[in-house]
């Protein structure tokens, strides 16, 4: 009875103050928001927004941005038709494409491999104006304009007005509507708002007359702590414009000020006539309900503030109810509750009892949130206490030991989803009977903000070389309980950095100690690859001298297991990418001798879903690379998800793995991490920093000089923005054009994520007659990311290579060898339920002779179209010569046509019509074999009929021609 008394109470309590506090808002604004005249800031990302208010003749300058390294200095002056590039090494001029409009602009800058890119942005696309190669990386930015502002995303611009001090702000007002005002101090004020134009000056003295805001000089100072909100509408009109003032409060309109103009202001002026600052908010649109940052002039330090949106008269009533009401709950709630402990049951689980004695007492020697995270993680104290939960009094306690400190709770759930604890999450969850959804999006988003920040400082630790100490590599791994396997924003590990860090010297940073730690004590994957599939030693090639320090890094990083001849994704080597360096050759060419790197007996499959990182890292070590271990037909990112194995997640990935593999037909691993239940923030936090840190590499190699390749540019930009702040949604899709010849160019610069998603959207993967097959179009340039786009076109499109014969002498020994591993592994999996083994049955007809027919068995007709099992239909088509355009293989060509079409199975459909397999009375066959499909929704039926049709068109062109000729 006493439990329930306590539960109403607390309900009766929160009701009341639920109902009192409903008016009142937190503002926080973000800083890039509040534009200036500079803005310095450090330059740690790759992209940045800028916005500024231009105006004036086209060679007036606009803005300048310093781009600040150790030792240079480097400028770029924009005007509105032109911009100058200078530093220490050079000084050029360039005309812009076009002249930069007055008003209101936006601009992105980019900085990617020692290039600068600047983008003009506008509501549909994005217009490259210049693009620079730097001299040196940059470390800080400062722009200089009118009114600029940095990564403001909502289009509400502020100003802090200092004391005795004015700003010019500018007038753009939408058709038809009109300009939001918004003001806030934490002094009282006085603003003053002024109109100018040629023939007329007009004051606005704004106060307070004890009520609301009246626009007297003589009045009081504006409530400080209180949000007051204006709008400002004018209208042209026979003789001028004429303005309205009014005052905005609890969606009602009191016109407080009418005024005319002669003509439309271009600006306005607001000033402070006390001696304390204010915010200023100027917006189009009426969204004043968000949270803010404000930085004060006078401290700079960084402030919330929680202000009062409501009634001014009535607020020290509203606060003295509050305190009131507040005193009274808690001292009703401090009395129930002392009745309620009398009587509340004990636990009768001794070794329970010993738990939360042990969780209520802190250790001495252990911080407060040393303790939390003891707590969290401690199997045999936190999880083994939850785990009594078949008896109502272990709940009970368990419970109460939270319920005296929420924030507790909280900060150990956040931990708990930090570090990617699955199991603990659920015994929270469960215990507290809260819903086992997925993580939130505002979870998400705080947990892949502070991950981006502590990687950020762990690699600009790595790149000074510092390893140990405060702020060291190895006690910020510790320190977040983060594994060795992290990647930056190009996917490089901190091998990657050890082999690329050097001093003034131009010698190696890193210690030989230092390094084998790194390696042994923090699981650091020597394998591990950046987005371009390079691992370690690539990097080193590049940047390594012929003295003996560096050979003596080289041979090191070789010794712990770095391979010289693992392909990066052109398919070269380190060791091909060596100039003048014999000595470093010679320890490339030496026989790698890893005793760690011995094929484990256990599955990589089932190491994956066991979390079994040991396992996992010994098979990376004895394969080339993952890409080319995609024998493997399951996702093996989507099993250390699944299993909450947070570490081997991130171990995958820095071996390569993609999140968006089989994307075509299936839930890509960014999806399962976004959707499943009980599935710790962190890893989907994680997938979407990778997707938009290997997307944005991608957009950068779009030229964005047509049309098609700007809206492609612009929708996969959407699409970035949309994965980080939300999530994958398959809205995104809805928005990326549906154009083949935009797959066939991505598929040409190697881009792979843009062709995933691309043909997510619905972009037609497979080639009609006479059209450019992915393959030709991946293969065309070598100097692209060749080999990875023709592996993501097998194993994420499910396309077939072998559509035409022209193609089979262009498809990589290791990807055909691959492909066939992992088909006759399928059929393995595949005659488990079938009465003969199929794997054996394709090793018979291999043997047979040419002059004899060959037979495929029901079962494994099912299995080659189910499973995409491409290589084997080319190799039964070159080793038993069964060639669907002879009379007896017509009949077993019609049966795998039929088969692919009540399976759906396009890119089989290709694959046989380019064989010229006969399709003509498809429907029909298919009646025959007695399945049902529907016709409106088989995409493999349609297109078919398209080919067919392209076919018939064809024929009739070239009977045409023969006619006339």
């Amino acid at each position: 009875m006493f439990g329930n008394l306590k539960t109403n109470v607390q309900v009766l309590y929160f009701v009341i103050i639920s109902h009192i506090c409903s008016s009142i808002q937190a503002l926080y604004h973000h800083q890039g928001c509040i534009v200036g005249t500079q803005k310095e800031i450090p330059w740690p990302w790759l992209e940045g927004e800028v916005g500024l208010w231009i105006e004036g003749d086209p060679e007036d300058k606009v803005f300048e941005i310093h781009l600040n390294s150790d030792s240079l200095t480097q400028t770029l002056i924009i005007t509105r038709s032109s911009a100058r590039w200078s530093s220490d090494l050079s000084n050029v001029q360039e005309a812009l494409p076009e002249v930069l409009e007055e008003g209101w602009n936006k601009f992105e800058l980019q900085v990617t491999d020692g290039d600068l890119t600047l983008s003009s942005l506008t509501w549909h696309t994005s217009r490259l104006l210049l693009e620079l190669t730097l001299a040196k990386p940059i470390q800080q930015v400062q722009i200089t304009g009118s009114n600029v502002s940095m990564d403001c995303f909502n289009d509400r611009y502020s100003w802090i007005v200092p004391a005795e001090g004015i700003v010019a702000v500018p007038f753009v007002q939408p058709e038809g509507r009109p300009i939001y005002l918004q003001f806030f101090s934490q002094e009282g004020v006085k603003p003053v708002l002024s109109f100018r134009n040629m023939t007329s000056d007009v004051q606005i003295h704004l106060g307070w007359n004890g009520e609301n805001i009246c626009p007297h000089a003589d009045a009081m100072p504006l409530p400080n702590g209180i949000y007051h909100n204006l709008t400002l509408f004018c209208e042209e009109t026979d003789n001028g414009v004429n303005c309205y003032i009014k005052n905005w409060q609890r969606e009602s309109e009191e016109l407080i000020y009418n005024f005319e103009l002669t003509s439309r202001p271009n600006a306005f002026s607001v000033e402070s006539t006390g001696r304390a600052s204010f915010l200023l908010t100027v917006s189009n649109t009426l969204e004043i309900h968000e949270t803010t940052d404000i930085f004060e002039r006078r401290t700079g330090s960084r402030t919330k503030v929680v202000f009062f949106d409501s009634t001014p008269s009535s607020t020290g009533a509203i606060i003295s109810l509050t305190i009131a009401v507040t005193i009274i709950v808690i001292v009703l709630v401090i009395r129930l509750r002392k009745i309620w402990k009398k009587k509340r049951p004990r636990p009768i689980n001794t070794q329970l009892e010993e738990g939360i004695t042990l969780m209520d007492s802190p250790p001495p020697s252990q911080s407060y949130a040393q303790f939390q995270a003891a707590v969290a993680y401690n199997q045999q104290n936190a999880c083994m206490v939850a785990g009594y939960d078949q008896t109502r009094s272990s709940r009970g306690s368990f419970r109460s030991l939270f319920n005296r400190n929420s924030k507790r709770l909280k900060d150990i759930t956040m931990e708990i989803h930090k570090r990617g604890d699955k199991q603990c999450l659920m015994v929270i969850n469960n215990h507290f009977e809260q819903d086992n959804a997925p993580s939130s999006n505002s979870m998400i988003l705080k947990i892949l903000k502070e991950y981006e920040e502590v990687t950020r400082d762990i690699f600009k630790a790595a790149l000074a070389g510092h390893y140990e100490g405060a702020g060291g590599v190895k006690g910020m791994l510790v320190n977040n309980s983060l594994p060795g396997t992290i990647q930056d924003q190009y996917g490089r590990s901190l091998l990657h950095y050890v082999a690329f860090a050097k001093g003034p010297s131009r010698e190696p940073l890193w210690m030989a100690e230092h390094i084998k730690d790194l390696v042994k004590q923090h699981n650091c994957n020597t394998r591990a690859v950046d987005f371009t599939g390079q691992n370690p030693l690539h990097t080193l090639v590049r940047s390594c001298t012929n003295s003996q320090a560096w050979l003596h890094l080289a041979n090191m990083l070789v010794d712990l297991g770095c391979d010289p001849q693992q392909k990066d994704y052109q398919g070269k080597t380190a060791s091909e990418n060596i100039v003048d360096n014999q000595e470093l050759a010679t320890i490339f060419a030496k026989e790698i001798k890893n005793p760690s790197a011995e094929m484990p007996s256990i599955d990589l499959a089932t190491a994956c879903s066991e979390g079994d990182l040991e396992s996992v890292a010994q098979h990376l070590r004895c394969l080339p690379s993952l890409r080319l271990s995609l024998a493997h037909p399951d996702n093996l990112l989507s099993q250390a998800v699944k299993g909450g194995h947070r570490d081997l997640m991130l171990l995958l990935l820095s071996a390569g793995e993609s999140i968006l593999r089989g994307c075509v037909g299936s839930t890509t691993v960014l999806e399962f991490a976004h959707t499943t239940d009980d599935t710790p923030a962190i890893f989907p936090a994680i997938l979407r920093k990778v997707f938009c840190d290997s997307l944005t590499g991608e957009i950068n190699k779009i030229p964005g000089y047509d049309l098609p390749s700007k809206t492609l540019r612009t929708a996969l930009k959407d699409a970035k923005r949309v994965v980080y702040r939300e999530g994958f949604d398959a809205m995104i899709l809805c928005k990326l054009p549906k154009d083949r010849h935009l797959l066939c160019e991505a598929a040409k610069l190697g881009l792979s994520v843009t062709c995933q998603l691309l043909a997510m959207g619905g972009s037609r993967v497979v080639a009609l007659r006479h059209e450019d097959h992915l393959f030709t179009s991946a293969v065309r340039d070598a100097t692209v990311l060749r080999e990875n786009m023709l592996y993501t076109i097998v194993n994420d499109l499910k396309n077939c290579p072998y559509s035409t014969d022209q193609m089979h002498s262009d498809i990589p020994a290791d990807l055909q060898k691959n492909m066939w591993a992992r088909d006759m592994q399928l059929l393995d999996i595949c005659g488990q339920n079938s009465r003969i083994n199929l794997a054996t049955e394709v090793d018979g007809i291999l043997r047979i002779k040419d002059e004899t027919t060959v037979v495929l068995s029901e079962d494994l007709v099912d299995a080659i179209v189910q499973h995409n099992l491409f290589s084997v239909l080319n190799r039964l088509k070159r080793e038993a010569a069964t060639d669907f355009k002879s009379e007896k293989y017509q009949s077993l060509g019609k049966s795998l046509l039929a088969t692919a079409v009540v399976h759906n199975n396009v890119s089989l459909a290709e694959y046989l019509l380019f064989q010229e397999v006969n399709s003509s009375d498809i429907k029909e066959h298919i009646f025959k074999t007695g399945y049902e499909i529907d016709e409106e929704s088989n995409s493999c039926l349609k297109y078919i009929l398209q080919f067919e049709s392209g076919k018939q068109k064809t024929e009739k062109e070239n009977n045409e021609m023969n006619v006339n000729t």
